[in-house]
């Protein structure tokens, strides 16, 4: 073989390479925007943020779940971001302040200090997906200096996660178009990385007790990454808070490490807001329904913690109000839609027909109404009635079954006609209201019908701004308690 075809055969093995290295690089970058499980990319959208935010708050998902970007922007007009992730250390945390800061330098850094209780190490299986969300967003070189420290993982492992596409290319089976969208959102611009607690309540008992427990020790890697963060942040000029928020499972151990923390803040001069146990009543804090079932606030606890940190915000740091400001007006569209994701939650937790079609006059709602059979005649149609009325629902221009739609909080079609049709684009979905010879009256979105009971009232939102159905709901027995429509 002569010299120059071994130079041409050397050519294409290395452009071979190349092209491989180059397709990896592309599939890190496609699956690392998707979630893991429920979770979403937050540190990329701050990134890649064209307007600073004023404030930053990182940590774990006590900042996350319950740092709501929206409710502080509508209580002081601050344009705050969220950069928290479930399971984040406080090692994580230094690193992904690191790579933000290198972007953008915010006035103000909040730093969730509820792993403080953890040590740096990822010791466990339960946490690997964490660690994949929160080295995974980071830059080569943080990831790798970063993976060093974890001596709980093997060679292997950590070469695996410095690679990324050993761990990510078995999550290809499980993507839909939905896993790329950020928090279920079409215009991820808008996100600033709060990603709300919605499920049901669970009632505790504010903690007790714990007053006199004394301060333990700081786990020597905590405490090394917490001076890390504390030189960071005065390198760069950063005003530096520590927050705790409510947490009603607190025990003795993690009291005392969180006394740790405030001997650690006492000696730096860092203000830290600890309402791990205490002074919920300043915050209005209902131990009885404000948490879920893990212990983390719900959207309205942490809307009620936010409002009580943009408050603090506000009066002790020079920080504009950006309410009004053009440059800033998707934190504006933030704020709408955490506000409006909130109040559909509200309605979805209503049992009584009443409640909920109270509930559903939202100017952001479509909802569709529709009324067959015996429904007058059905338990607490009285007060079902009244509230139908106050909607702008005029039941009893019809005799017999009949159906209403309300967009932006206004009837804007009714029928009591044996056959029937009205269809209107709300966000990126069509929605539909069709009855034909007499037959059972249909409401529809692209690929699912929702059939509405033979005897009652049945009720559909959408919220165009969501662009999701709120609920699909049914009363047949009773107008006190709903049943979930089917879909067809």
């Amino acid at each position: 073989m002569g010299l120059g075809r071994r130079w041409r055969n050397a050519g294409r093995t290395v452009a071979f390479l190349v092209l491989v290295a180059a397709v990896l690089v592309g599939i890190n970058g496609v699956l690392a925007v998707a979630p893991m499980g429920e979770r979403n990319n937050g540190h990329e959208a701050l990134t890649s943020q064209t307007t600073d935010s004023d404030v930053m708050a990182f940590g774990s998902s006590h900042c996350c779940n319950q740092i709501d970007t929206g409710a502080i922007w509508d209580e002081a007009g601050i344009a705050s971001f969220d950069d928290g992730t479930p399971g984040q250390t406080i090692m994580d945390t230094y690193y992904r302040m690191r790579e933000a800061f290198s972007s953008q330098v915010p006035r103000v850094a909040l730093v969730d200090v509820c792993y403080a209780n953890e040590a740096v190490q990822y010791t466990s299986t339960h946490y690997f997906d964490h660690m994949l969300r929160n080295k995974g967003e980071l830059s080569w070189a943080d990831r790798w200096e970063s993976l060093q420290s974890q001596a709980g993982l093997s060679t292997s492992n950590r070469l695996d996660y410095q690679l990324l596409f050993p761990v990510y290319h078995s999550m290809v089976d499980q993507l839909t178009s939905s896993s790329f969208l950020r928090y279920g959102r079409t215009d991820s611009a808008t996100w600033k990385g709060y990603q709300g607690n919605y499920g049901p309540s669970t009632a505790y008992d504010a903690p007790s007790g714990l007053s006199d427990v004394p301060s333990s020790t700081l786990d020597e890697g905590t405490l090394y990454y917490f001076e890390q963060i504390i030189s960071l942040c005065e390198e760069k000029g950063v005003s530096l808070v520590f927050v705790n928020a409510p947490l009603p499972t607190t025990g003795v151990a993690r009291q005392a490490k969180m006394n740790a923390v405030e001997t650690l803040a006492e000696t730096y001069d860092i203000p830290f807001l600890d309402y791990g146990t205490s002074g919920w009543d300043k915050i209005g804090i209902d131990a009885a329904s404000d948490f879920e079932s893990t212990a983390h606030l719900r959207y309205g606890g942490a809307a009620k913690w936010s409002r009580f940190l943009a408050s603090y915000l506000r009066t002790n740091y020079d920080l504009p109000d950006r309410r009004g400001d053009a440059a800033y007006s998707s934190w504006q569209d933030d704020a709408d839609f955490i506000r409006q994701k909130a109040s559909d939650q509200d309605l979805r937790n209503e049992q009584s027909l009443a409640a909920s079609v109270a509930a559903s006059t939202d100017t952001d709602l479509t909802t569709a109404y529709v009324l067959r059979g015996s429904f007058r005649d059905t338990s607490g149609w009285a007060s079902a009635h009244d509230a139908l009325e106050a909607a702008g629902v005029d039941v009893d221009q019809y005799s017999g079954d009949c159906c209403f739609v309300a967009s932006g909080g206004k009837v804007v079609f009714s029928s009591g006609g044996s056959s029937f049709e009205w269809h209107a684009d709300v966000g990126s979905s069509t929605i539909m209201a069709r009855r034909s010879s007499g037959g059972a009256a249909k409401l529809s979105l692209p690929f699912k019908d929702y059939a509405s009971a033979a005897n009652g009232v049945t009720v559909l939102s959408y919220d165009g701004l969501a662009d999701e159905v709120v609920g699909a709901y049914s009363w047949t027995t009773s107008y006190d308690e709903k049943a979930t429509v089917a879909v067809g």
